[in-house]
């Protein structure tokens, strides 16, 4: 696959970039990265090459966090949400280009709304509910981006904040973009340019979590969060072009 070396260095210069502000606001960090990965990979390659690139980028998250991560709490979570990737990247194989970027575009803009209804709050679950709600996770996260928001909630409630939840919720992160990545390899829609990019948006996120360290101190949490939002909304939209125009 030959990639133009200028949508190449903007779509890894967007990722270094949005996990600034990832790491500033704690949402959006993937997402935003998606608009400049289609010139490179077209549309159904975008969601498959961002499971390889948020499955590298969580191995810092573990790493830094690796002391307060719940182990006790994974094998409930992963029995549940698993089965629900399976199901939730078949249903991405199936869907049709424009329909996918339709379907892209407006839960992009979802995930707005989602992020502030969810914004500080939990779900409490029973063991039940869990598995269910897990199971309804999965699904979304195999077939669409941005479905981050809604696993915060249920560890939320769960009883998880602070290093807890970022560490638990990294290592989750990498066990189902493992997953992705396996079922997006089985389904032909990765292959090695797109594992090799994948690895570099991943590899690119590295250097945000540094800076970010300094930005924090000279940005308020309300900037953070609105400047990802205009970002989402751009991303949105221009999937939504894209369907239009084709």
């Amino acid at each position: 696959m030959d990639w133009n070396t200028v949508d190449l260095a903007i779509a890894l210069s967007a990722a270094f970039f949005s996990s600034i502000l990832g790491a500033l606001s704690g949402f959006g960090a993937g997402i935003l990265v998606m608009p400049f990965l289609v010139p490179l990979v077209g549309i159904k390659g975008v969601v498959p090459v961002m499971a390889v690139a948020m499955m590298i980028a969580n191995i810092a998250r573990v790493w830094v966090y690796r002391a307060h991560v719940r182990l006790d709490l994974l094998g409930t979570l992963t029995v549940s949400v698993i089965p629900g990737v399976f199901i939730g990247t078949y249903i991405y194989k199936i869907m049709p280009v424009n329909f996918l970027a339709v379907f892209i575009g407006l839960f992009l803009f979802a995930s707005i709304a989602l992020r502030r209804l969810l914004s500080g709050r939990s779900i409490e679950l029973g063991r039940g509910r869990l598995i269910a709600g897990g199971f309804f996770f999965g699904v979304l996260t195999g077939s669409t981006p941005g479905a981050g928001v809604l696993l915060i909630a249920i560890l939320l409630g769960m009883g998880l904040g602070g290093p807890a939840l970022v560490g638990t919720d990294a290592v989750l992160g990498i066990l189902i973009s493992s997953v992705r990545t396996g079922m997006f390899s089985i389904y032909d829609l990765i292959n090695v340019p797109e594992l090799t990019l994948g690895i570099a948006i991943g590899l690119a996120t590295f250097p945000g979590a540094f800076a970010a360290r300094w930005m924090i101190t000279r940005l308020s949490a309300a900037v953070h969060v609105s400047i990802i939002e205009v970002m989402i909304l751009f991303a949105g939209a221009s999937f939504l072009w894209r369907a239009w125009s084709t």
